[in-house]
């Protein structure tokens, strides 16, 4: 692909279609790192979403997949799903520690796919996303996560069944601003929140930054309330206040999910680039867009909650028009408002693509989804976001799951403590899973023979 973009797409073992896709954008560079490894019995992926240099994001990247590779290469396929999550997170916090010896920031999202169970480890930090989805409808698979572990709080509990997605990490959220305000009062020091300046009215987005007491300079914290800053970010502050703000912004997130059985899934890691201007204004529309993109850009609610709506001509409803004419009629709403040559050159760029699509499809080609041509699908998608007038790099790494046979997969009578299913599935789901004895899981620890798992802001440590 052109203009700053790459794609990779391969089939592995019968069991999962991987595929990727990342276009520049209206940026001047493409800070965004991402990849996969995947063997006959595990997929893991990884997105960096980097900001000021791709330094970061590049050494956070590389050493998580080279250390998870690593560690994961001697585990058997159906080792015990918290086993391998501890793997993971210290994977993770090597890289840390290798990412802050660069320049710049990065957020990080990783998923891992175990074939054996169907369990999904999502590792969270920042504002990408890490979803599930139904390869055949689009929409966000509907599950109890097995397991929900905040690294910040040193916080597990149980949740209900809801979309599969993860949760940004944003000042907007009170939960992570009153974590800053409680951890930085020892240092007199306060925390202040301001809209983003370049928030349009449709963008709920927002700023923090640090007031000292005893000095007049404020410091601004990366727009993500978490991500990894490496060492010299935060020049005006002293060593204890940084090493503070390191601790508070490195610690993931953990969810694990388990894909139904029979159910065709595809699990992704989006960059916020696809938020970006509401180019998708929801991680129902984002799923949808991935799975299903020429679908999505024939819907009527295409404009919906988007920022570009605002830039529609009077009567511009687009809902009743041909793709074709619906591409054109955007481009003409946008395109003489594009500030620079950049934003020009990457917009001329994914509408020609785009067009060139329609065409085929047109001429009797089918449209592409996730399920049978996951490659295009995906770079359908981030070209329909730049369309959309997002102006970061658009990044997504995915996997399409096959289903796997019932008689195939590892039952969890095994996993004691770790699934806590009552309430939480369908009757059939339960006869099917068939854990009898799970207690629920002990607040602040993940359970079984390794211990609760605390996050120092350095390294992982596992007490027993």
């Amino acid at each position: 692909m052109g203009m700053g973009g790459e794609s990779c797409a391969g089939r592995l073992a019968g069991w999962s279609v991987a595929a990727s896709s990342s276009l520049m954008g209206a940026r001047h560079d493409n800070e965004d790192y991402h990849g996969n490894w995947r063997t006959d019995d595990y997929s893991l992926h990884f997105l960096c979403d980097g900001h000021n240099g791709k330094r970061c994001a590049q050494a956070l990247g590389s050493h998580f997949c080279g250390n998870a590779r690593v560690r994961l290469a001697a585990v058997e396929p159906t080792c015990d799903i918290q086993q391998v999550a501890q793997l993971l997170l210290v994977a993770y916090s090597e890289a840390v520690k290798a990412a802050t010896k660069t320049k710049g920031g990065s957020t990080f999202s990783s998923f891992l796919v175990q074939r054996a169970t169907g369990y999904v480890i999502a590792l969270q930090l920042g504002d990408s996303t890490v979803g599930i989805a139904d390869a055949d409808t689009g929409r966000l698979l509907d599950l109890a996560p097995v397991y929900w572990y905040d690294c910040a709080s040193c916080e597990t509990k149980e949740t209900p069944r809801r979309p599969a997605v993860t949760r940004a990490h944003s000042f907007k959220e009170e939960e992570e601003l009153q974590r800053y305000e409680r951890h930085l009062s020892q240092f007199h020091t306060s925390i202040f929140r301001k809209r983003h300046p370049e928030a349009t009215d449709v963008e709920d987005r927002w700023l923090a930054g640090l007031a000292p007491r005893f000095s007049e300079r404020c410091t601004t914290l990366p727009e993500p309330a978490r991500t990894i800053e490496a060492q010299g970010s935060f020049p005006r502050l002293n060593a204890e206040l940084v090493e503070a703000l390191h601790t508070l912004s490195s610690a993931p997130e953990i969810i694990i999910w388990r894909i139904p059985p029979y159910c065709r899934a595809v699990v992704f890691a989006a960059c916020d680039g696809f938020e970006s201007k509401s180019a998708m204004p929801s991680p129902e529309r984002l799923a949808h867009t991935l799975l299903w993109p020429y679908e999505a850009l024939c819907a009527p609610e295409l404009l919906e909650g988007t920022v570009i709506a605002g830039y529609m001509p009077a009567g511009g409803d687009v809902a009743g028009l041909s793709p074709q004419m619906r591409l054109k009629q955007i481009r003409e709403a946008v395109y003489s408002g594009l500030p620079d040559d950049a934003w020009r050159k990457a917009y001329d760029y994914s509408y020609d693509a785009l067009c060139a699509s329609i065409e085929e499809i047109e001429a009797g080609g089918i449209p592409p989804n996730m399920a049978i041509a996951s490659q295009a699908s995906l770079e359908f998608a981030t070209h329909i976001a730049v369309l959309l007038l997002s102006d970061d790099n658009v990044s997504v790494e995915a996997v399409l799951i096959e289903p796997q046979e019932e008689d195939n997969r590892l039952d969890l009578g095994n996993l004691d403590g770790l699934c806590n299913l009552d309430g939480l599935c369908s009757a059939d789901e339960e006869e099917y899973y068939s854990a009898s004895e799970c207690p629920s899981p002990t607040s602040g620890q993940l359970l079984l023979d390794w211990g609760p798992l605390l996050w120092d802001g350095d390294m992982v440590s596992v007490y027993v």
